[in-house]
């Protein structure tokens, strides 16, 4: 089933309608407690017990000068001395060495080398024609599979190395049960952490090439994912409380399945679901047989995520397009005809409800299916509101497009990162944006507060994790190459579950609901 693309009114930006002013260049968001965020002057961060006290968190340093991260991308070619050959000689070489774009290359330059009576025989005319047939195939491929032409450099500033030159830091990912995480680093090592204690496992391996991606496996001890360069590599670990081990690892290859970009593991942990920007095919793999079945459709993929139920698989295309698949008999809905390709998504805990965003686009859309199946959501996604930058009365500028989405995992709490441009590295915006959003009895996100890291610090990734009820830390790797993690006390929580009604971030105010609501979708029942 083919849906028609988002629904785009215009809207003017949210961030213009309400009065809370956010955190100034020397302000640091330490927490959020009740709705009310607490910020510290930067220079008196460390000084003050009183924060100590709320905020017992530690600051992450990572070292700058860790080994960058390159793509070689010179060719063995100019190694060796050219030979004289006939034509249909050089063709055959460079179908071999470039393929298609690699005959019409060949036949542009043989087509320069030839003297007026050569142009005038017919087999110039059959080369002309021959060019004219690979030019039209090779259009279309580069229109149904753009991402198979991208260069090496182009491809690692895309989906291997997203943040550029600025962090350290390129892959971050939570254990679903405890709390310990893993982070990749752009010298292809992956660290595992605890917040508990200051060591750290280093993770390192050969094939270990390019890491862009990390995935805990579900209701399986300490078995991690790490996808990159040449593939999907399992990380088999012991652990304790105070210490992780190694144990054993497993490579996951598929030819042409390369470089993996983004993974999922399915909750119940029995499958992993991979995506390459370079391959047609969506990957599940049964890793314990190390076995993959492919799921053809044009375009690469660009991003997974798995519904927290099991039953749906999103997955974005490098195009303009993403499909939702229904994990029983792997049927899919599509839709197309989006503005640009996805850039991030989400899934609500109940696995209902997805939010995602697209390529320099400022709006954040969503889909409803009612039901839990495919077929219920109806065929346009729900532009829910315009985060378009605006100034505030302080000087700040706040929103612009949209990088990530985190949707904490009892669905209280949404947070979003921005960009001026996607495409410009250093052009992310300093404040990160809260929103309050409740499931039950009908869905709505109203707007809840501004985090902020210190000066010149920009958010590269964010990830929630629940370490206890009421309570849940949403961590951020900053621009500088440190993590900082800023706990929410969710003492509200209940109140919202219960009458899903959100008590105002600013004391004489009016609540939320009746002020700031941004999307609520009892107006479209």
């Amino acid at each position: 089933m083919e849906n028609t693309n988002t629904s785009d009114p215009e809207q003017p930006s949210c961030f213009s309608a309400i009065q809370i002013l956010p955190p100034t260049e020397n302000q640091v968001t330490i927490c959020e407690k009740n709705c009310l965020y607490l910020t510290e002057d930067a220079d008196q961060l460390r000084c003050n017990s009183h924060v100590t006290q709320i905020s017992s968190y530690k600051r992450i340093e990572v070292n700058n000068e860790l080994e960058k991260f390159r793509i070689v991308s010179s060719s063995v070619r100019s190694a060796f001395v050219k030979q004289q050959s006939n034509y249909w000689q050089k063709i055959s070489r460079a179908w071999k060495t470039c393929g298609i774009s690699g005959i019409v290359q060949e036949l542009s330059v043989i087509e320069g080398s030839l003297d007026d009576n050569q142009k005038a025989t017919w087999t110039f005319n059959l080369q002309k024609l021959t060019e004219k047939v690979l030019t039209c195939i090779l259009n279309a491929q580069k229109r149904w599979f753009p991402a198979s032409f991208m260069i090496n450099k182009q491809l690692e500033a895309s989906y291997l190395h997203p943040h550029g030159k600025r962090s350290s830091i390129v892959a971050l990912a939570w254990h679903p049960h405890i709390s310990k995480f893993a982070v990749g680093f752009k010298d292809n090592t992956v660290r595992i952490m605890s917040l508990t204690n200051d060591k750290y496992n280093l993770l390192k391996h050969g094939q270990q090439e390019g890491v862009t991606c990390l995935a805990w496996r579900p209701f399986a001890g300490s078995t991690l994912a790490v996808g990159g360069l040449h593939g999907i590599i399992i990380w088999y670990l012991n652990s304790t409380r105070d210490t992780t081990s190694r144990q054993g690892i497993r490579l996951l290859e598929c030819k042409k399945h390369s470089p993996v970009v983004t993974m999922a593991w399915s909750p119940t942990g029995n499958y992993l679901a991979s995506g390459c920007p370079l391959d047609n095919a969506l990957m599940i793999w049964d890793v314990e047989s190390e076995t993959c079945t492919p799921l053809r459709r044009s375009g690469g993929i660009s991003l997974l995520k798995w519904s927290p139920d099991g039953s749906k698989l999103f997955a974005a295309s490098s195009e303009s397009i993403f499909r939702v698949w229904e994990t029983r008999w792997w049927s899919c809905e599509k839709w197309s005809r989006l503005k640009s390709s996805c850039k991030s998504a989400c899934w609500s805990p109940d696995g209902k409800i997805l939010l995602f965003s697209l390529r320099n686009d400022s709006s954040l859309y969503f889909l409803n299916f009612k039901d839990g199946k495919l077929g219920s959501s109806g065929e346009v996604a729900t532009n829910l509101t315009n985060l378009q930058r605006f100034e505030f009365g302080n000087g700040v500028k706040v929103g612009g497009n949209i990088c990530n989405l985190s949707w904490e995992n009892d669905g209280s709490r949404l947070a979003v990162t921005f960009s001026n441009n996607d495409d410009d590295e250093e052009s992310n915006s300093e404040v990160i944006v809260t929103f309050l959003t409740t499931l039950k009895p009908n869905f709505r996100i109203s707007l809840c507060g501004f985090i902020r890291g210190e000066a010149n610090e920009t958010p590269d990734l964010i990830e929630f994790h629940s370490s206890r009820i009421n309570k849940t830390l949403l961590s951020v790797c900053w621009s500088s190459g440190y993590m900082s993690f800023i706990p929410f006390y969710l003492n509200e929580l209940r109140q919202i579950r219960q009458t899903g009604t959100i008590n105002s971030p600013m004391p004489n105010q009016p609540t939320m609901k009746n002020n700031i609501t941004l999307y609520s979708n009892i107006e479209q029942q």
